[in-house]
């Protein structure tokens, strides 16, 4: 069985000369200053935790920031749809329908939240069809999400409700003061 021993060894050198011949990267950590590909852009974190308190002029300025430093898609989006949001809340119809309009805009795929969002904003400015469209289209979103994941999040399930008590209420109220409800009573 002698050559048996060299085969094995001859397999480990070679197995150990392929490894130290893959290229090492330079700098293998995220750069200072930069975020990572799978990280969350600070400036919306900020925005979100300050929506999440009430504090919507903080929400703004940092929603604001999270635009021009943006350059995903998708933090875009939820930029915008952050100041459809608190736009809404501090009355700024004029500021907070053209928000969600450009939050959709940059949809790609479904989010149920930029539907929610521009549902209540457009029951405040009396286009109530449109409204219940777009709460519509934020619940089978959502309900969707649910019934493809094997184990729904607790979040999501609340947020279905809530959302479906919205459009119920909407219905029935003629939508405006169902819409003034606070945005952070959903979750993210």
């Amino acid at each position: 069985m002698p050559g048996r021993g060299i085969f094995l060894l001859s397999s480990l050198i070679f197995l150990v000369s392929l490894a130290l011949s893959a290229p090492i990267p330079a700098h293998a950590g995220p750069e200072t200053g930069s975020r990572t590909l799978f990280g969350a852009d600070p400036e919306l974190v900020e925005a979100r935790r300050s929506m999440a308190r009430g504090h919507d002029l903080r929400a703004i300025r940092h929603a604001r920031n999270a635009l021009r430093n943006a350059t995903r898609t998708r933090d875009r989006r939820d930029a915008y749809s952050i100041l459809c949001a608190m736009h809404r809340e501090r009355g700024e119809l004029d500021l907070s329908l053209p928000a969600c309009d450009r939050a959709r805009s940059l949809m790609r795929g479904d989010d149920w939240r930029v539907f929610a969002n521009r549902a209540q904003t457009l029951l405040l400015v009396g286009r109530r069809s449109e409204g219940l469209q777009s709460f519509q289209a934020a619940i089978a979103i959502l309900e969707a999400e649910i019934g493809g994941s094997w184990r729904a999040p607790k979040r999501k399930s609340e947020n279905l409700a809530v959302l479906q008590a919205r459009l119920a209420q909407a219905r029935h109220e003629g939508g405006v003061q169902h819409a003034q409800q606070p945005a952070t009573s959903l979750r993210r």
